[in-house]
């Protein structure tokens, strides 16, 4: 038996005691029993509270808890939107005509740039379509050039009435197969009012003849023309555009496209007018950007 120094622990002879008994052999023997200081002993049998947090603590908890769910919603709201943009664009690509080939927004957003006051878009409004039936009464007295489908109909059917598949037809079937290709909601309207306009053009040149419809052709032209100038020199205060296929093809359309958005709010397919006027915004920053300079030169 080791000696136990006096002020010593028992615990720390036990310990030291346990010790020599290893080294010296004696590990057969039950290892003594370790007693624990007095204090961890009545610590383990202490019962143990729950810890009380501060009112700041829950509520910044709270905070917490609200901003995760505020992210989470966040997250859901912009894939769900992501999800609606998909599905519109798809809409959109399918309400387009030859499946996206002739691009009607970039056509009447370049046409919306140059058409913007509301004078010179009425102008328009009331000049471009009388254009259009000038031509087909000029044309009216050109020679038949369907023939062959003539000879399949019953005698008389159509030169009874006045109508031959002129140039005047082929010309309202030029428009109207492109108009139905541009949109075919508003294009097929479109296409009813360029046969609409070549059966009543065949009519009234019927009854003019050649010596007083080249006439009123000429009067048309001028009269047509000097108001989409003014509405474009007045009041637009810029010139029209150059592109004279769009001049001449599209116009007609066009304005027909206008009065059913100012009517109904009618779009070819969802998200069309928005994206149009955001690129008639582009296009006139773009034309104001270069005004001053060629104010310059």
């Amino acid at each position: 038996m080791v000696p136990i120094k006096s002020g010593q622990p028992r615990q720390s002879f036990f310990i030291f005691e346990s010790a020599v008994a290893l080294v010296s052999g004696f590990a057969c023997s039950p290892p003594p029993v370790l007693c624990l200081p007095l204090s961890l002993s009545n610590a383990a049998h202490t019962p143990t509270h729950a810890r009380t947090f501060s009112p700041s603590f829950y509520h910044q908890l709270s905070r917490t808890r609200d901003h995760q769910s505020l992210l989470q919603k966040t997250v859901e709201r912009e894939e769900e939107e992501e999800e609606e943009e998909e599905e519109t664009e798809k809409k959109r690509v399918a309400s387009m005509g030859i499946k996206g080939m002739i691009d009607l927004e970039k056509h009447y957003s370049f046409y919306g740039a140059y058409h913007r006051h509301r004078v010179n878009v009425l102008m328009h409004t009331l000049f471009v379509w009388p254009l259009f039936f000038s031509f087909l009464v000029l044309f009216y007295f050109t020679p038949p050039i369907f023939s062959l489908f003539l000879s399949l109909l019953p005698e008389n059917l159509l030169t009874s009435h006045g109508l031959v598949l002129n140039f005047g037809f082929l010309l309202a079937l030029i428009y109207a197969v492109t108009y139905v290709c541009l949109d075919w909601k508003a294009g097929s309207l479109a296409a009813l009012l360029c046969f609409a306009f070549w059966v009543g053009a065949s009519l009234l040149a019927q009854q003019l003849g050649f010596s007083l419809a080249w006439k009123f052709f000429l009067a048309s032209q001028v009269i047509c023309w000097a108001g989409q100038s003014i509405g474009h020199g007045v009041f637009e205060k810029r010139a029209p555009s150059s592109n004279m296929a769009q001049a001449f093809v599209m116009a007609p359309y066009f304005v027909l496209l206008e009065v059913l958005q100012t009517i109904c709010g009618y779009e070819p397919y969802p998200g069309f007018n928005r994206s149009v006027e955001l690129k008639i915004e582009a296009e006139m920053k773009q034309w104001q950007s270069k005004a001053p300079s060629k104010k310059d030169a």
